[in-house]
């Protein structure tokens, strides 16, 4: 009944953003992008709460942890997608709509990849601490690291789409949708080991990955104009990452994963805000 009662949902915010608030192929404007946003937000927040009722505190507490690093974690793959629409010059007209079937077939993959890693950890349960350690690895590397994602123009999937993709080409729609869902899958391997970290209970694994998702086209107009701005939230994310490793090998408390998640996002954003108005009264 539960699973049927987030499909519903999920369903219902798929067919309200196609059908009535972007029927058109125009792009949307920042304001009406953040008020989407905001609305999807609610909606996973208050999920949550229904998860709170029927599954204890402690499961929504693993699901609102786990909705923030997901949905941190796909704000840090808009800098792919955002590469993707400039490199191949594609008309912001048709941003959101690609957006929508490409996160369409993301839902169905994530579903995919999840059910093999909790089939692979059903099995080999020590595999979780090598997540851990792997985890703990890409934080510091993020951390440290000066260029986000930038390697993916390197990859040979994303030559293999620029030497056959032209816009003129008969389904150059089709193919940005697919070169989407193939960066959400290579660039899931962070994501993926992140909320078995978490915890490894399927529905909360697969809810709050999939709130995170559905809601992220409606956050691409917002943040690709903001997204520069917030200069110290990779160094948050990775410290977010880092920690959630460690969770595992010292077995912390839900709770207290949760707050120190949300302390360490919201810290990245306060500082970035500050820095920007300290270079704002400078320059002023």
């Amino acid at each position: 009944m539960t699973w049927m009662i987030f499909f519903g949902i999920v369903a219902i915010l798929l067919f309200l953003d196609l059908a009535v608030f972007n029927r058109t192929a125009n792009s949307i404007s920042v304001k009406k992008s953040m008020m989407l946003s905001a609305g999807y937000i609610t909606v996973a927040l208050l999920f949550g709460l229904s998860v709170w009722y029927s599954m204890g505190v402690k499961h929504a507490t693993d699901y609102y942890t786990g909705y923030l690093v997901e949905l941190s974690l796909s704000v840090d793959n808009l800098f792919v997608i955002a590469m993707i629409f400039k490199y191949f010059k594609v008309p912001k007209a048709m941003h959101h709509r690609i957006l929508f079937w490409g996160i369409l077939g993301v839902i169905v993959l994530r579903g995919i990849m999840i059910a093999g890693g909790l089939a692979i950890l059903s099995r080999f349960g020590w595999l979780l601490y090598v997540f851990a350690a792997f985890l703990i690895f890409v934080g510091i590397k993020m951390f440290f690291a000066k260029e986000n994602k930038k390697e993916f123009k390197e990859h040979f999937l994303f030559k293999f789409f620029a030497h056959h993709l032209h816009p003129g080409s008969k389904y150059y729609f089709w193919w940005i949708v697919l070169m989407i869902e193939t960066a959400d899958v290579l660039f899931a391997v962070d994501s993926i080991p992140a909320i078995f970290a978490i915890t490894t209970n399927p529905y909360i694994v697969y809810t709050s990955n999939i709130f995170a998702i559905v809601g992220l086209r409606s956050l691409y107009t917002s943040l690709d104009v903001l997204i520069d701005k917030f200069i110290y939230l990779q160094h948050a994310l990775a410290l977010v990452l880092i920690f959630i490793g460690f969770k595992v090998f010292f077995h912390i408390p839900s709770w207290i994963a949760l707050v120190v998640t949300f302390g360490l996002l919201s810290g990245g954003v306060v500082l970035s805000i500050r820095k920007l108005r300290g270079q704002t009264s400078i320059q002023s």
